[in-house]
């Protein structure tokens, strides 16, 4: 049903996309539907219906939260965003190209 999640998401886990230590585990709180659009509903219900289960992902969510979205103003560079994701991609690559690595 569509091309592997390695390749659907920004540095997601397993990607190869940055350093393994600076990957996003999307799975630790996107909400994944199996069998079909059928269900969704009951999917989404039963996690409704897990308060437990809904806080795990809003902290892990919270955890990637500033890789979502860019800094603004002028102390902007003082913290992680999605432009400093991207960089960090670039040393990847970088890194893996020209050291043999």
């Amino acid at each position: 049903f569509g091309p592997p999640s390695e390749n659907s998401y920004p540095w997601i886990k397993g990607s190869d996309s940055v350093d393994p230590s600076n990957e996003i585990d999307y799975r630790s709180f996107v909400v994944e539907v199996t069998g079909g659009v059928e269900n969704v509903r009951p999917t989404i219900e039963a996690l409704m219906n897990n308060y437990t289960e809904i806080r795990r992902r809003q902290l892990a969510l919270m955890k990637y939260a500033p890789y979502f979205t860019y800094g603004m103003g002028e102390d902007a560079h003082k913290y992680p965003d999605s432009f400093s994701k991207i960089l960090e991609s670039l040393r990847h690559y970088l890194d893996g190209k020209f050291l043999g690595s």
